[in-house]
């Protein structure tokens, strides 16, 4: 991702800091009027992150979180059970990530937008492996068995569903900003 967008307009700006690191440690160069937090928030500890991210905000500054949704699909019901079948995350429980922030005091909401929805047209290949990317089906915590099984069901699935090459979906987006608290 930072070769990509090193190789972007702008990318070689001397104002970005690339770096790999996680952001519980990673070099900060504050002040900063806006944090962008997307789908990669759950992974942080947040008793550490919001308190940094509150420090490295100017005043007047907010994070936004942005979030994703995939708008009902044909599939969705039938692939439910598929996921069900084949996660490791047998413990797993749904949130709202911006709720959880909220009641545990590490996030004051100061407003919220979400977008119309926007098609969205993928690979089925694509689409599959995107599921990978997701803590319950994860190819480091499924057995290679377990993962071409959850692969070739979900195939069957969209191409019982007349899908043969690509799926097309409606995504909405969300972004929720405010103030860190810690």
């Amino acid at each position: 991702m930072i070769a990509e967008g090193q190789q972007r307009p702008g990318g070689d700006d001397p104002r970005l800091n690339w770096q790999v690191a996680p952001i519980e440690t990673a070099s900060l160069r504050p002040p900063y009027a806006l944090i962008t937090a997307g789908e990669s928030l759950h992974w942080m500890d947040w008793p550490v992150v919001l308190p940094r991210f509150r420090d490295a905000l100017l005043p007047g500054g907010v994070l936004a979180i942005v979030g994703r949704s995939q708008c009902p699909a044909r599939w969705n019901d039938g692939h439910l059970k598929i996921i069900q079948r084949h996660t490791t995350n047998l413990d797993f429980q749904p949130y709202d990530i911006v709720d959880e922030l909220t009641s545990r005091g590490l996030f004051t909401v100061l407003g919220s937008q979400r977008t119309a929805p926007v098609t969205h047209t993928q690979s089925i290949s694509d689409y599959i492996e995107s599921w990978h990317s997701r803590n319950g089906l994860s190819r480091d915590r499924m057995t290679p068995d377990a993962a071409d099984a959850f692969d070739n069901e979900t195939h069957e699935l969209l191409a019982s569903l007349g899908h043969q090459e690509t799926v097309t979906f409606d995504v909405e987006g969300n972004v929720t900003w405010g103030l860190p608290a810690g």
